[in-house]
């Protein structure tokens, strides 16, 4: 009996601990601060008080990838990356895809009920993605004061 318990533990730790480290990791746990994505450090490089702290989430695949980001920041960032990027200020919130509230990592938790500004690239679409090149949503929860952005990137 002993010896069925030992083999038990141990193959459920060896198949356990791979298992919920990596759902860990696909969560960003422990988050740590990450320099700030370089699209936002060229819009600050004047301003540096624009932007605060960040975390930045890589995702996606061979040919595709995508990127989301938590930034502390002052209202002034997001029409600043608006203009640089070339991007669309959409309303009411309503118009924002249902897959910008609940994205993996653990920080990313925007309330829809605080207020928002929004501004995305004329062919952002969370199901169907566009031909070759970037693709943006970046939205300003101001409320908090915090600037989340989704980049999804096919580029080759």
């Amino acid at each position: 009996m002993k010896r069925w318990f030992r083999i038990v533990l141990i193959t459920g730790l060896v198949i356990g601990i791979p298992l919920f480290m990596g759902y860990l990791e696909e969560h960003d746990w422990p988050a740590h601060p990450d320099p700030l994505p370089e699209v936002v450090q060229e819009a600050v490089r004047e301003n540096p008080s624009l932007a605060g702290e960040a975390f930045v989430y890589n995702f996606g695949q061979w040919l595709r990838n995508e990127q989301l980001w938590r930034i502390a920041s002052k209202p002034e960032l997001i029409t600043l990356l608006a203009q640089k990027l070339g991007l669309k200020e959409i309303h009411p919130t309503a118009n924002v895809p249902s897959q910008f509230w609940q994205q993996p990592p653990f920080w990313w938790r925007p309330d829809p009920k605080h207020g928002w500004q929004f501004f995305v690239s004329t062919k952002f679409n969370a199901q169907y993605r566009a031909n070759e090149g970037s693709y943006w949503l970046l939205g300003y929860d101001e409320t908090t004061g915090i600037l989340y952005g989704w980049l999804y990137n096919n580029s080759f």
